[in-house]
């Protein structure tokens, strides 16, 4: 086992994407809908109430969806926790963005922020309506029920109000960064001797287990991401190569997924597949580039050369013993 398991990182980085955000929701309770707690299953669980209209949240989600799946579609998932491994060839691209889309989320949550005291007054008179229908529920099911109207909607109307933050809270509620780092074996270049003297023995331990841990994980890391390049290559090609054996209608949009394949193959590539990537760009320009989706379509000849330059690299492509060495090299570049 090499003293460094950590040159993995050399290559790329650990990302991890954090959030915080105000769902605007708050849990029903029975008197929200003109009932008493005796008067609901245990089986049922009562559901949620919206403080600011839906499309403006749902806005805010989905860009934060948004985030969470750029930095999935430029890394491969690591087993620290819940970060993922960005190469360093795509970070850029990555970092790039990832900024537009935090952009898009700070201005929406601006837009929000000003916006706080409109929303409230327009969900204000949902819950009026909803505080009417309530009354009308709880006269027709509570024996001895005398509250007055105005004052059952007050006091409805009172608890939706504290379940709001204060104006000047909100902005700090909605929130997006990513974080950057590494993993390095816990240090003792620092400690004193006398540190040492007592010390030395648990951490020589501590940077044992340490080593051990990350060992197992990169030996599994480097394992998965070849196997997921090789996969989402291989996706791409197989259905390319059934839709030509099945004479489907072949496109121009069809032909740029190969293309961006190979370019996302080539960007996220850090384990040097040079050898596959080779035969992916020989493919692209030897049928991709050189025939037009039309020419493809009209010429039988043309689709069972393409089908037949396919057949070899999709052979190549779950060829295992390439793959174990591929694996194999990259371990030892990096020391493991």
């Amino acid at each position: 086992m090499a003293n460094d398991i950590s040159k993995i990182f050399t290559h790329g980085n650990l990302v991890d994407i954090n959030v915080s955000m105000w769902t605007a929701q708050k849990m029903l309770t029975p008197e929200d809908l003109g009932l008493t707690g005796t008067e609901i299953s245990s089986a049922f669980s009562l559901g949620k109430k919206t403080l600011i209209p839906a499309p403006v949240i749902a806005e805010l989600r989905a860009l934060e969806n948004r985030a969470r799946q750029v930095l999935i579609n430029h890394s491969f998932a690591f087993t620290f926790g819940g970060a993922r491994f960005v190469p360093k060839k795509t970070f850029t691209d990555f970092a790039t963005e990832i900024d537009k889309v935090i952009l898009a989320f700070d201005m929406k949550a601006d837009d929000l922020t000003k916006n706080y005291s409109k929303y409230r007054l327009e969900m204000r008179t949902e819950f009026i309506e909803a505080a009417k229908e309530a009354y009308v529920r709880a006269k027709s099911l509570s024996v001895g029920f005398d509250k007055e109207e105005d004052a059952f909607i007050n006091e409805f109307i009172q608890r939706i109000e504290e379940s709001y933050p204060k104006a000047d809270e909100i902005r700090g509620k909605f929130h997006i960064e990513y974080s950057v780092f590494q993993v390095a074996l816990p240090d003792i270049s620092q400690a004193s001797y006398e540190d040492l003297l007592d010390e030395q023995g648990k951490v020589r331990l501590m940077q044992d287990a340490y080593q051990k841990s990350l060992y197992n994980k990169v030996n599994k890391f480097v394992e998965s991401c070849t196997d997921e390049l090789r996969g989402k290559a291989t996706a791409v090609l197989t259905r390319f190569s059934e839709a030509l054996a099945a004479e489907k209608r072949i496109n121009e949009a069809s032909l740029a997924s190969i293309r961006n394949m190979i370019e996302e193959y080539e960007r996220m590539n850090f384990v040097g597949d040079t050898a596959f990537l080779e035969h992916l760009k020989a493919f692209r320009v030897k049928c991709i580039d050189s025939f037009t989706a039309v020419a493809i379509r009209g010429d039988k000849v043309v689709r069972s050369m393409i089908q037949k330059e396919l057949a070899m690299v999709l052979k190549y492509a779950t060829d295992k013993s390439a793959i174990d060495q591929l694996v194999q090299r990259y371990r030892s570049n990096i020391g493991i």
